[in-house]
């Protein structure tokens, strides 16, 4: 071996790449299992996973960086090895009329063929108690809300996408909701209840939206023209509304203190994640805020990489099928990527350290560089893109801030004080009413939708152009230290 290369490999490691490199492995060790590769199931693995670990960081060198990423490929693949057993348990049921129960994880969504889609946690099949999510179709009419219980029957069939049995037309047989459950819900609809009566539709369903992720009723009209111009995240408990809440909490408050500051923003974290409901956006936008929070308060620095790899182990962690084909998981991950990483490499590059003095070419900058990460995916997937969403995000993006605002200010001081509840939520009837309208005649401008063949990985190539261009501008770049660590939440 090279006496340049035995030098290179005895040098010490840095913490954050360990942790990366563990997470690497496990995320790798993960996306094996559908393969059929490699499968084991054994806790001894666990064990040996442990051991190998334990001998890395004990090493602290670039050399056992290897055995730190093989250490993690092994528990990525025992747990998702474990994962995936638990899942075969629902293949018995396909073609039989089974009784399912289960609590409702999320807030339920219209489906394509106008019922109710929801996603139960908690399932129960036939009086077996199975692991996983189950997706089932409601048509009866009722108030089916998060954290509710309910008892459905019908015909199990094979479930698509990850979920792996579906009912697509159930029979409702009981809906229990017990107080105090879920009080976070309960205080989401009493509040959305508020800004409706106030605050007419579809803008009082957009700025809840906006707000709390809650734009299940908005029409389908206007959610086709969100979805064309490359919007729907807006409305949906995302990273994005997060980011907006903690800045502005961080930025009003530093004047106080730094620790009044990073509590203000944690509380506002677990508030926002509990009325939304922990969702794949949810949970990676709330490991993000948490990890930069800390290494801001802490005076820390944090490559973006790291936080990212790690919210993608940990979700992955919690739910493997994440990684083995759940396109939001991977859509989330790449715009987040494409704001963290490839955002401030081309301020950087092009701007140096004056971008910061422009808040407008930032916003550009920071949405064309999201939608770039995610085109090769959407186009392989969907085979179709709209060139107009870019302007149509400039257009709408900055007034998203003053919109939850004032859609906050308006519920609230309708809930305190009722008698001004009229002049309250007049600023918030205007800026969404703005919202609405420029929606609709973006939409309706030439879109010149880019329609390929989709199903085609050969799309996902630009993804190989896309990284020489970030490695090409992260060796040139003009500043020092183009990653803003302050700036990620």
């Amino acid at each position: 071996m090279p006496r340049w290369l035995t030098s290179w490999l005895r040098v010490r490691s840095d913490v954050a790449v360990q942790i990366t490199l563990f997470c690497v492995g496990l995320l790798l060790g993960s996306a094996l299992v559908p393969t059929g590769l490699v499968t084991i199931s054994s806790p001894i693995w666990f064990v040996t996973a442990m051991l190998m670990l334990v001998v890395g960081l004990k090493k602290k060198t670039r050399a056992s960086l290897v055995i730190i990423c093989m250490s993690g490929c092994l528990v990525g693949l025992l747990r998702s090895g474990l994962y995936a057993q638990d899942l075969k348990q629902y293949e018995k049921y396909i073609g039989q009329n089974v009784v399912v129960s289960g609590v409702i994880a999320t807030d339920p969504s219209p489906s394509s063929s106008g019922n109710l889609s929801l996603i139960l946690k908690d399932v129960d099949v036939n009086g077996e108690k199975l692991s996983g999510e189950l997706r089932v179709g409601v048509s009866e009419k009722g108030e089916y809300r998060r954290s509710d219980l309910i008892i459905v029957s019908g015909l199990a069939q094979k479930g698509f996408g990850l979920n792996p049995l579906t009912i697509q037309r159930t029979t409702v047989l009981e809906v229990q909701r017990i107080n105090g459950t879920d009080p976070a819900r309960d205080f989401r609809d009493v509040f959305a209840r508020t800004i409706r009566s106030h605050i007419n539709e579809p803008e009082a369903s957009l700025g809840l939206g906006f707000l709390v992720g809650q734009g299940g009723s908005l029409p389908i009209a206007l959610k086709d023209d969100l979805r064309l111009l490359g919007l729907t995240h807006i409305i949906v408990a995302s990273g994005y509304n997060l980011t907006i809440l903690i800045r502005l909490a961080r930025r009003r408050l530093m004047g106080i203190s730094r620790y009044t500051a990073l509590i203000a923003a944690l509380t506002m974290i677990g508030g926002f994640v509990a009325v939304t409901g922990f969702s794949p956006s949810m949970s990676r936008a709330a490991i993000v805020a948490v990890l930069s929070l800390l290494a801001w308060y802490y005076g820390r620095k944090i490559h973006p990489l790291v936080i990212l790899i790690f919210a993608a182990a940990v979700t992955v962690m919690v739910r493997p099928s994440y990684i083995w084909g759940d396109l939001g998981w991977y859509l989330s991950f790449l715009s987040f990527f494409g704001v963290l990483v490839v955002a401030p490499l081309i301020k950087s590059f092009f701007f140096g350290d004056k971008e910061k003095e422009n808040m407008i070419r930032s916003v550009l900058i920071e949405t064309t560089s999201a939608q770039l990460m995610t085109v090769p995916l959407i186009l392989m997937v969907f085979g179709d893109y709209a060139p107009i969403s870019l302007p149509a995000n400039m257009v709408i993006l900055p007034a998203i801030p003053i919109a939850m605002l004032t859609t906050f200010a308006a519920g609230s001081v309708a809930y305190v004080v009722p008698a001004l509840s009229e002049i309250a939520a007049l600023p918030a009837r205007f800026v969404l009413s703005y919202i609405t309208k420029a929606v609709d005649v973006v939409s309706g401008l030439p879109s010149g939708l880019l329609t390929v063949p989709k199903g085609n990985t050969m799309y996902l190539l630009l993804y190989v152009v896309i990284a020489m261009a970030v490695l090409f501008m992260y060796v040139r770049s003009r500043a020092k230290k183009p990653f803003d660590m302050y700036e990620i939440c």
